[in-house]
C-alpha cells in the first residue's frame, strides 16, 4: 500500500524550555488536497523493449483535450501526481515514431496507475518533403488553386509522381519521397505554367521549392456576342454594323466594328477586362 500525506505537514512556533516548564503545543492541520487524487506512471520503450527518453507524453480528459503533459527520463520513465480520481486517456508520441492510440486510464484516490506505453517507428520518417509557396509574378501575391505536378528523373526518364493544389496561402507540399532527383510544375487558367529547376533530395530532406506564375493576357480575356433584331417584327438584321466601345471613366472610345452575319449574330472576342458597351444601326445607301 502507497503511503500518502492526509494533512499538510505544518511546523509550531518556537518554544523555549529552560527548565521544568509545560508548554502545549496544539495544532490545527489542513487537509492535503492532493491527498485524495491519484497517480498515474509508467515507461515508454519502442517494440525492442529500448527505453524512449524525451517521449512527450500527454494525459487527456476524455474529449482528448490535454490535462498534463511530461517527458520521459533517459530510462523511458514518467509520471502524473496528484490526478484528481476519474478517467483520463493517455498517450506519447516523439519524432520518428508512430503516435498510438490513447489509452484509457482510470484514477482512484490515494492509488497508483500504472501506464508502459510502446511506440512503433514510423516507416516514413527517413523520407524526404518538397515543400513551396505560388506566388503571382505581379505584385508577388499568392495564388489559390494552383495545380502543382511533381516529377521525378530516373535514368533519365521522367516519372510523374502526383499533384497538389496550393491554399489560401498559395502552400503546396509532398511528403514520402525517397531519395531521388525532383522538379515542380505550377499551372492554372489565366497563367503561363512554370516549372522548377532538378534538386537533389537525400537523408530526410525538407526543402522549399518556390514557384512564380506570370499572367497570360491572351487566356485573361473574354467575349460579347449577341443578336441584333428589328423591335417591330423581331425579325434578325443581317450586314448590320455594330461598335464595340470601351468606357473609361466617362469617355467612350470606340475599339472595334463588325458586321452581324446572316443570323444577325455578332461576336467580339479576346477583350481584356474592363467596362464596355455595344451599338449598333443598318445603314444603306439611298
Amino acid at each position: 500500500m502507497p503511503l500518502v500525506d492526509i494533512y499538510k505537514i505544518k511546523a509550531s512556533e518556537t518554544v523555549d524550555i529552560t527548565g521544568r516548564e509545560e508548554n502545549n503545543i496544539s495544532l490545527a492541520l489542513e487537509l492535503n488536497g492532493g491527498a485524495t487524487g491519484g497517480t498515474v506512471l509508467g515507461t515508454v520503450s519502442d517494440l525492442q523493449g529500448n527505453p524512449i527518453k524525451d517521449a512527450t507524453v500527454k494525459l487527456c480528459l476524455t474529449d482528448l483535450s490535454t490535462f498534463k503533459h511530461s517527458k520521459t527520463n533517459p530510462k523511458g520513465s514518467y509520471s502524473f501526481n496528484n490526478i484528481p480520481v476519474g478517467s483520463y486517456l493517455i498517450t506519447a508520441k516523439k519524432d520518428d515514431y508512430l503516435l498510438p492510440s490513447a489509452i484509457t486510464v482510470s484514477v482512484n484516490a490515494n492509488r497508483t496507475s500504472t501506464v508502459n506505453l510502446i511506440l512503433v517507428s514510423d516507416p516514413y520518417a527517413n523520407l524526404n518533403v518538397i515543400f513551396g509557396i505560388v506566388h503571382n509574378s505581379q505584385g508577388n501575391k499568392a495564388i489559390e488553386d494552383v495545380f502543382v505536378q511533381l516529377f521525378e528523373r530516373v535514368s533519365g526518364v521522367e516519372e510523374y509522381k502526383g499533384y497538389s493544389k496550393t491554399n489560401d496561402s498559395g502552400q503546396y507540399f509532398f511528403t514520402q519521397l525517397n531519395d531521388g532527383t525532383y522538379y515542380t510544375k505550377a499551372s492554372k487558367e489565366g497563367f503561363f505554367s512554370n516549372h522548377s529547376a532538378d534538386l537533389e533530395l537525400s537523408d530526410k530532406e525538407y526543402s522549399k521549392i518556390d514557384l512564380t506564375l506570370t499572367e497570360d493576357p491572351n487566356s485573361n480575356t473574354g467575349i460579347i456576342c449577341g443578336v441584333i433584331t428589328d423591335k417591330s417584327t423581331g425579325n434578325v438584321i443581317a450586314d448590320c454594323d455594330v461598335a464595340l466601345y470601351e468606357i473609361v471613366g466617362e469617355d467612350e472610345y470606340l475599339i472595334r466594328v463588325m458586321h452581324t452575319n446572316l443570323e444577325g449574330q455578332y461576336l467580339f472576342g479576346s477583350i481584356q477586362p474592363g467596362q464596355y458597351k455595344v451599338k449598333a444601326t443598318l445603314q444603306v445607301e439611298i
